[in-house]
């Protein structure tokens, strides 16, 4: 059975992987750190992570994140550069992807941009035993999204 990847970009986002007949899969953000302690995408990682998986994966789904008013420059930037390293690395593995809308994925599921309302559902969907404290928040939005992807856009990868 194919299953698809879900993705919440950012540093407190998360991966997870999904299909009906299987316990979900999920990850934090794959992270490295510099000299300085800067944080981005560990590309290398989130290589990994997908290999153990890509046998299987139809396709994967990353929420389309746009620039907010009141954020940094600086943030932004780093925001970006790390939604870059998601689609290259999933390109460069062949994994075919598509960009969903958070009002269109969170309006199917009853979600708005409450991220605690995405952490319960999550909860209540696939468990406690994935999503145990806020933090998790990522990598339940990120649950959701493979959810929302595989029953909603599924049929067009052959799922």
């Amino acid at each position: 059975m194919k299953w698809v990847c879900g993705f919440d970009p950012g540093y407190f986002g998360g991966l997870a992987f999904y299909n009906p007949g299987a316990f979900v899969s999920v990850y934090d953000m794959p992270l490295s750190f510099d000299k300085h302690k800067k944080k981005s995408v560990d590309g290398y990682a989130l290589k990994m992570i997908l290999d153990a998986h890509r046998a299987d994966l139809a396709f994967a789904a990353i929420e389309r994140v746009h620039a907010m008013p009141g954020q940094g420059v600086t943030s932004m930037f780093h925001f970006g550069e790390g939604l870059g390293v998601i689609k290259g690395v999933l390109a460069a593995l062949s994994i075919p992807f598509i960009e969903v809308e958070p009002s269109v994925w969170k309006g199917v599921l009853g979600l708005g941009p409450d991220k605690k309302k995405s952490l319960d559902l999550a909860r209540k969907v696939f468990g406690n035993v994935h999503f145990p404290k806020m933090k998790d928040n990522g990598k339940a939005e990120a649950a959701l999204i493979a959810k929302f992807a595989y029953e909603r856009l599924g049929k067009g990868y052959g799922i």
